[in-house]
């Protein structure tokens, strides 16, 4: 994701930059202008969030959240400001502000502000794929427990992406990260918080579970069942099939037990 920063005092936007792991964030790339009239150029660059100081020379940050918004309605808003005027935070709510942070700035409010950007951000953007009529899944199977009340929103989608893409031999944490717009590394944390399991590990399980589908199903030789779940390299596949179920393809199809 492309977070803007704005800020006009030259020390608070060097620190607050140096100050954070922004990758970690989910944040794959900042941009960052000195003024008002900087920070709207820069609005070309179609920022998935902006974070700006309120009051600027040129322009002020309310100002700048409301082209952004005009440009963008998915843009996520943080605003920092040196004043607790009322008048400011009603109208930075009033723009869906995820957050109105007082100066000085508290660094862990900054970051759990942007971890909420990101995350609304992302959950816009997966929701638009939803309605988009993605076909349903049934890797939940393979997930310890789904919980009652749902996974996230990045969750369910990277879940029928899998489904869908289960085979392609390029398919990893990487590519699915890519596919919702999300750090690969961010995308692992949340993923193994919703639902218990690594992501890549999830890959290598769906990818063995429909070969003990094709293998009870099929007669096709154990490098053609290797090739149609994504695996390349029979030899491989076999290892990994043996460590996930304790028998060989061969030794799954005879077994009378499967």
């Amino acid at each position: 994701m492309l977070l803007l920063f704005v800020e006009d005092e030259f020390y608070i936007r060097e620190g607050i930059l140096a100050s954070l792991d922004w990758r970690s964030l989910g944040i794959e790339k900042v941009e960052t202008a000195c003024d008002g009239k900087s920070g709207e150029e820069a609005l070309a660059l179609c920022p998935d969030i902006l974070l700006t100081d309120i009051r600027m020379p040129y322009k002020s940050g309310l100002e700048l959240a409301s082209l952004a918004k005009q440009a963008d309605p998915d843009c996520e808003v943080i605003i920092l400001s040196s004043y607790s005027d009322k008048e400011y935070l009603f109208q930075a709510i009033s723009l869906s502000t995820v957050a109105y942070i007082e100066k000085p700035v508290d660094l862990g409010e900054l970051t759990a502000a942007i971890r909420q950007a990101v995350e609304r951000r992302s959950q816009k953007r997966l929701l638009r794929r939803l309605q988009g009529g993605e076909q349903e899944t049934g890797v939940l199977k393979w997930l310890p427990s789904p919980p009652e009340e749902g996974f996230s929103h990045s969750t369910s989608v990277v879940l029928r992406y899998l489904a869908k893409q289960y085979a392609d031999p390029e398919l990893s944490v990487e590519r699915i990260a890519e596919h919702v717009h999300l750090n690969a590394a961010y995308l692992s944390d949340s993923f193994k918080k919703d639902t218990g399991r690594s992501l890549k590990r999830l890959i290598m399980k769906v990818r063995i579970s429909k070969a003990c589908e094709l293998l009870s199903s099929t007669n096709l030789s154990v490098s053609a069942v290797a090739s149609q779940v994504g695996y390349r390299n029979s030899n491989y596949f076999s290892r990994l099939f043996h460590q996930e179920t304790g028998m060989s393809p061969l030794e799954y199809r005879e077994s009378p037990s499967k």
